[in-house]
């Protein structure tokens, strides 16, 4: 399972440099892979399918039930983001979209929280996002903070 829509840009124009990712698994999936997601105003424009990933089943850049082209490398210690918000906010100007890929069982799979740790300028900052990750599973909960979120069965 695949989870996007992190979409990673500069406030101030400055260059950010990704020192590293942290996440938080009530339920652990067997494993997690980070990716960034280039899509670029050319790609942006040709296609509808290059919007951003909410969810997907599968794992990039092969979804069972969408394309989503772009360029996808992984997340290191040392990823540079270029791409300023202002010019992101644009449409068409294409944009960097940070992908959580979880590798689940019949137990599932579940990030709570994650953490971006990055630097600009030589000064350390750190990101947090509280989007709740679930991919169903036998020792997922039926729901998370009151929210339904799945039905007993694995998708």
């Amino acid at each position: 399972m695949t989870f996007g829509s992190y979409l990673l840009c500069s406030t101030s124009g400055n260059p950010i440099t990704i020192d590293g990712i942290r996440y938080r698994t009530p339920v652990k999936p067997r494993s997690v892979s980070l990716k960034l997601r280039t899509v670029t105003p050319r790609v942006w424009k040709a296609t509808v399918d290059a919007g951003q990933i909410g969810a997907a089943l599968g794992a990039p850049p092969h979804f069972q039930q969408r394309k989503a082209p772009g360029e996808y490398k992984d997340v290191r210690a040392g990823s540079r983001i270029t791409q300023s918000c202002a010019d992101q906010a644009r449409e068409g100007t294409g944009f960097t979209e940070l992908l959580f890929v979880l590798n689940v069982g019949q137990q599932g799979g579940y990030i709570n929280t994650a953490w971006i740790d990055y630097h600009v300028n030589g000064s350390p900052y750190t990101l947090r996002l509280d989007w709740k990750m679930v991919a169903c599973g036998s020792r997922i909960p039926h729901t998370v903070d009151g929210t339904v979120v799945c039905d007993g069965k694995q998708t």
